[in-house]
């Protein structure tokens, strides 16, 4: 997790992908976070990027 993951609705509602940001989370921050998180409860897969 050294990334997060962006996306935007496009005007159909479909999610697309529309970048990354670091989190600037240390290794510590980064376990911890990890340890806490529960599984992603959205899976869908992002095909495109925003505005293409």
């Amino acid at each position: 997790m050294s990334s997060l993951l962006l996306g935007v609705y496009d005007k159909k509602g479909t999610l697309v992908y529309a970048g990354s940001v670091g989190t600037g989370f240390n290794n510590k921050t980064l376990r911890d976070l990890f340890k806490r998180l529960k599984p992603p409860v959205c899976r869908t897969v992002l095909s495109r990027r925003a505005g293409k």
